[in-house]
Formats: structure tokens, C-alpha cells, sequence
């Protein structure tokens, strides 16, 4: 992220850089600095040298040089070196003759600094160089970090006196609770330096955390922009961080977001980042900054709480867990991820990346996944992959009275794209999908332009019970899959809906399983699968073959287990018969249903449902909606009959 600056007067003005960095010492002396950085020009023309200083941590310090005639000056440009870089500093400050340097941190090596004197006349004079020592770095402190400032435990900060924005931050003096009071952070102009600052935006710090709970509570409309972004190394700094040493233990504090109105986030390689549990009580709104590559949340675990909104717009990974993802009733997460590929290698997201679980409790849960070609390799040289949840761990998903909802598709493009689109994707025995009490599952994948695309793919099982339903659109080119549920499909009173077309007329795999139960009692569920041109419905024995299984007529299915009242009524002539479904490298024996008059493929469309139909319940339900306008009209009638004169006549 640190530029070297290329100047040939600055490579001259610091003579260690002709050496090896190896070379150079580990750390300075103000000594040694002085030698490394030499002085130019006409040193009788500053009246004021600037002045070595030494501070603690997290302190910070001003260098200033004061010169014989300001009005023959052009420009001021202050630079500083570690000993091994240059750096020419990019603050407001470093373009005056007071560099102002807010704050330090426990990580800042000897720095030496120079001013850079342009005159009008053309000359240009480098100052004395002076040097900044930062002591007390083995304090364990909790500092806040916003922007170029440092806040500590007992401090306040008025945003207003930093040029950097409006409100101000109350830290409390007991050393968890930090306010943001009308809060609005702007980082396009800081005052020492946009890549040196210790912070890009917010950076809560320390080192061993013996609190394990802290409470950033936002008042008001709050806003954080951060406008800072390095495209050479892919990285723009984070809005919103935390870090936590735990003294190798498996502590993770937990930050918790709170207010009364709605933060908004904008900007950053990462909107949010912490290496803490995250937990957020009040609605947010995050989004990138421009066309920029972002990530949205990263932490441990992450908690969203009853009533919550979270807005999430992103070009990257939107969620990323190394624990568990959980959200609580009337909650709202609504992601939109456009993905930009990184300055180097493929594009590779998942939209939710969990390394835990997924617990979810009267959620509202919307992805929404874009892949632009413009932003990604083109076919034949890289593969972009995009999938919605992604089960990177040994968790599952579990489901209760919520509604998830998947979108994934590309733009229109000229070129082929290799490209893998999964709905829910998660390859591990374990990664199992649960959906009770209403719990709703919708994905959409419309990939005309890209190979691969697969609705729900995981290795484990999944089931749906207490009026659920899984609801799948796939449409891509090539094989394309609805769902693979490697270890069993489990439906009790509940609905599973799937489509998968191939445009170009490739292989089609409706919904393939392990053994699959239906038990449905009520007419309203129902399992229907349908595969253009393909295979709609097959569950696996588990024997293997390196060679197809051809079709074989089953009297009683042991794979398939459809319970009493429930039928297949499409085909309406069927028979149950084996076939061999792709594994990796070999196929496995699969039972699947075929139209007794063409048993040469597996049926396109298979509909399985207890007695009667769902149309008999939507006829039902309009003649009761018919009886009840019905009802009305005569009691109006009877109004008027009683009230008027005239007769009264109904036109139908």
C-alpha cells in the first residue's frame, strides 16, 4: 500500500535507499537518521529547522520550519522515511510548514522527516531532518482510532475540529462504551497521510483484550466515508475495524453495533472487519465506494437481531464468518454483490462465506448476485465462480419461519465465460439444509452466457417439513443442475419446486439425492421436478459403476419412498427404473421414474402429491371468495330495497 516515491531529488536526499534494505540496521538512532537524510540548498533561508521529537503512545506530534520570506515561497511538501522507503506524505498538513502528526501507534518504527522547500524562483531547498521516537509501546491500551486521531478511554473528540467531518466521539472512561453523536466521517482529506494514518476510518485496537464486550452506540443519522483506494495493491483500507489479542486464548470480544437511527458505511477494501464476534442491533446501510473492489463483513461470528435491516451493497464477498451466521425475527439482510475481480488472479466469490453454521429465526434473507464479463477473465484463461451461501466448514443450515431468496445471473456478453453459479453450495458430509415452520427457499440462476450453474449442491442432507418449500429456476448452458443432495431429501408436508433448462441443450439433472422421502398428508404439497430434455428425478443407491447403468424396471423402489396417499401423476403412466447418475470419475446407481412408454430416458417431468390438487384448493378458495361478494351485494340490495322506491336490478 506504501508508494515509493520515484523523484530523483528525494532518492539523492536519502542516500540509505542506494543500499540493500537487508543492509540496513533493524532499528535508528536520531543519529543514524541524520545521516540518512541529508539537507539541500540554501540553509540559511529557514530560520526554524524542524525539531526531533520523541511521544508515547498513542500520542502524536507537529514539525514545523519557519523560513526568512513565506511570500517567496511556492509549495511546502513534506516526506518521511523508515530507513529503508521514502514516502512523500499526502496530507492537508504535509502541504503547509506545520506537518501535524495526530497520533501514533505501537507498531510505528523511527520515522525521519524532511520539508521540501519549492521557491518561486525555482530553487528548492530540503530542510534538516528530524525524527520521531514513539516510547511506551508495551501499554497495553484500548485506543479508537478515527482517521488520523486517537481516542482513548475518558477522551472526547469533535469530529467538526479535525477538518475530517461533523459530531464527536465519547469514549467512555470505562473502557467499553464508545458514542458516535451525529456522527459523519470523511476521510478524503486527512491531515498526515492517506496510507501512513493509523486508521483509514474507525480502527479499535488492542493488543490483549481483557474487556470481551464493547459498544459502539450510534445517535442519529451517522455516516462513514472512506474514499481511500490503492488499485496497484488491491486494497482501500476498512471503514470499520476492530482488532483483538486474546493472549492465545479462544476469546472473541464481541462488538456490538447499536443506535437509534442508521448507520451507513461507504468504502474500503473491507466495510467491516473485526477478528471479534459482530453483533448488530440497529439497521445499517453498507456500500462500496465507486467501482472498487469491496468486501462487505468479515468477523467471527455474526449476529443480527430481532427487527434489524441490514443494507448490503458490495463487489466481492458480502458475509464472510469464521463462526456462525445468525439472524432473529423481523430481521432483514438484503445483499446485492457485483463482483470485481482482484489486480491479479480469478474472480472466486461467495456471497455468503461461512466457515460455521446458519441459524436463521423469522429472517427475511434476499441475495442478489451479478456477474458483469467486463469484470471478470474470459473463458479458456480463468474461471469465475459466484455462489450465494457457501458452506466453506463442517456447518449446516437451519431454517425456521424464514424466507430465503437467491438471484443469480450475468450480463449479456459476446464472449463464453467459464463460469460456476450455485445457489446454495456446501461439498462436506455435514453441510447439511433444514427448513421447518413455513421456512421458504427461492433461487434463481439465469446464466445464459456461462457453464455451470446448479441450484442447492451439498454433501449432506436436506429436509423440509411444517409447510416449507424449496423453490428452484436454473438456467445456464451445458450440464446444469436443479439440486444434488448427496445424502438424502427428506419432504414432510411441504413443497419442492424445481426447473432447470440448458440453452444450449446440454445435460439436465432436475433434483438428484441419496434416498428420498415423501410424506405429505395434505394436497396443498407437492413434489415437482422438471428437467428439459433430461433426468427430473433420480435417488441414489450408492453403488458404484465405472461403466452407465442402464434401465432396469424396479417392482418396489428402496431409494424412493413415496408413503401412503401420495402418487406420481406425472408421467401419468410410470415405472420406477434404475440409472447411472455422474459421479466423480464413475456413476452411481440411481432409481429414478420413467414414462412406461419410453423407457429409453428417465422422465423430462415428474409431479408427486397426496389426493387431488392444488387446483381443487384454489377452485375451492374462489367459490368461498365468490359466496362471501355474493353475500355482500345482497345485503346492499336489501339496504336500498328497504330505504328506496324503485326496484333495484343487478347486471352480471
Amino acid at each position: 500500500m506504501k508508494k515509493i516515491v520515484s523523484l530523483m531529488i528525494i532518492c539523492v536526499m536519502f542516500l540509505g535507499l542506494a543500499a540493500p534494505a537487508s543492509a540496513a540496521p533493524a532499528g535508528r538512532t536520531a543519529r543514524d537518521i541524520d545521516d540518512f537524510l541529508k539537507t539541500e540548498g540554501d540553509q540559511s533561508f529557514i530560520t526554524e529547522q524542524p525539531v526531533s521529537a520523541e511521544v508515547e503512545y498513542p500520542g502524536g506530534a507537529e514539525f514545523h520550519v519557519g523560513v526568512e520570506d513565506r511570500n517567496k515561497v511556492e509549495s511546502w511538501q513534506w516526506v518521511a522515511s523508515d530507513g529503508y522507503s521514502v514516502f512523500t506524505l499526502t496530507g492537508s498538513s504535509a502541504s503547509t510548514d506545520t506537518l501535524v502528526i495526530p497520533s501514533t501507534t505501537q507498531d510505528d518504527p523511527e520515522m525521519g522527516y524532511v520539508c521540501i522547500i519549492k521557491l518561486k524562483s525555482g530553487e528548492e531547498i530540503i530542510s534538516e531532518p528530524a525524527s520521531l521516537v514513539v516510547t511506551g509501546k508495551e501499554q497495553d491500551k484500548t485506543v479508537l482510532y478515527v482517521g488520523d486521531y486517537a481516542v482513548e478511554p475518558g477522551q472526547t473528540l469533535d469530529l467538526s475540529k479535525t477538518g475530517m467531518g461533523k459530531g464527536k466521539v465519547i469514549f467512555d472512561k470505562n473502557g467499553s462504551d464508545i458514542t458516535f453523536d451525529r456522527f459523519r466521517f470523511d476521510n478524503s482529506v486527512m491531515v498526515y497521510d492517506r496510507q501512513l494514518s493509523p486508521g483509514f476510518s474507525l480502527f479499535l485496537m488492542r493488543r490483549h483484550s481483557e474487556v470481551l464486550e464493547y459498544n459502539l452506540i450510534f445517535r442519529g443519522q451517522c455516516s462513514i466515508l472512506n474514499t481511500f483506494y490503492d488499485p496497484d495493491y488491491n486494497a482501500g483500507g476498512v471503514a470499520l475495524n476492530s482488532y483483538f489479542g486474546t493472549k492465545g486464548e479462544a476469546n472473541h470480544p464481541i462488538v456490538n453495533i447499536k443506535g437509534d437511527g442508521k448507520l451507513t458505511i461507504t468504502g474500503g477494501s473491507n466495510l467491516i472487519y473485526t477478528d471479534g464476534e459482530l453483533d448488530i442491533h440497529s439497521d445499517v446501510r453498507l456500500r462500496p465506494y465507486g467501482e472498487y473492489f469491496t468486501d462487505g463483513i468479515t468477523c467471527h461470528n455474526l449476529y443480527i437481531e430481532k427487527g434489524v435491516h441490514v443494507d448490503l451493497e458490495c463487489h466481492g464477498t458480502a458475509i464472510h464468518t469464521d463462526g456462525d451466521f445468525r439472524a432473529y425475527e423481523g430481521s432483514r439482510l438484503d445483499i446485492v454483490s457485483i463482483p470485481a475481480h482482484a489486480s491479479v488472479g480469478p474472480t472466486v466469490k461467495d456471497i455468503l462465506f461461512i466457515m460455521g453454521s446458519v441459524y436463521c429465526d423469522g429472517a427475511d434473507i434476499s441475495i442478489r448476485g451479478i456477474g458483469r464479463p467486463q469484470w471478470f477473465m474470459p473463458y479458456e484463461r480463468y474461471l469465475m465462480m459466484l455462489n450465494g451461501i457457501a458452506l466453506n466448514g463442517y456447518g449446516t443450515i437451519s431454517l425456521s419461519n424464514t424466507k430465503v431468496n437467491i438471484d443469480l445471473c450475468t450480463e449479456e456478453s459476446d464472449e463464453m465465460f467459464s463460469a460456476n453459479f450455485q445457489g446454495i453450495v456446501g461439498t462436506e458430509v455435514n453441510n447439511t439444509l433444514a427448513l421447518e415452520n413455513g421456512s421458504h427457499v427461492d433461487i434463481k440462476i439465469n446464466t445464459p452466457g456461462s457453464m455451470g450453474a446448479t441450484g442447492i449442491a451439498l454433501g449432506g442432507k436436506v429436509t423440509l417439513e411444517g409447510g416449507s418449500g424449496i423453490k428452484l429456476d436454473i438456467r445456464g448452458i451445458d450440464e446444469t443442475f436443479g439440486m444434488e443432495a448427496e445424502r438424502e431429501l427428506v419432504i414432510d408436508e411441504s413443497s419442492v419446486d424445481s426447473r432447470v433448462v440448458s440453452e444450449n441443450g446440454g445435460k439436465t439433472y432436475g433434483v438428484v439425492s441419496g434416498s428420498c422421502v415423501i410424506n405429505n398428508t395434505s394436497p396443498r404439497y407437492r413434489f415437482r421436478s422438471y428437467a428439459e430434455g433430461g433426468l427430473a428425478f433420480a435417488a441414489a443407491t450408492g453403488e458404484i459403476f465405472d461403466d452407465p447403468i442402464g434401465f432396469e424396471e424396479i417392482d418396489v423402489p428402496e431409494a424412493i419412498s413415496i408413503k401412503d396417499g401420495n402418487r406420481v401423476r406425472k408421467p401419468a403412466g410410470y415405472v420406477f427404473g434404475t440409472i447411472g447418475v455422474p459421479g466423480y470419475g464413475s456413476y452411481i446407481k440411481a432409481e429414478s421414474i420413467f414414462d412406461k412408454n419410453d423407457t429409453s430416458v428417465p422422465a423430462e417431468e415428474v409431479l408427486i402429491s397426496r389426493g387431488g390438487s392444488g387446483a381443487v384448493w384454489y377452485i375451492i378458495g374462489a367459490v368461498v371468495l365468490l359466496a362471501a361478494i355474493a353475500a355482500v351485494l345482497l345485503a346492499v340490495l336489501k339496504r336500498k330495497g328497504s330505504s328506496g322506491t324503485g326496484a333495484a336490478s343487478i347486471r352480471l
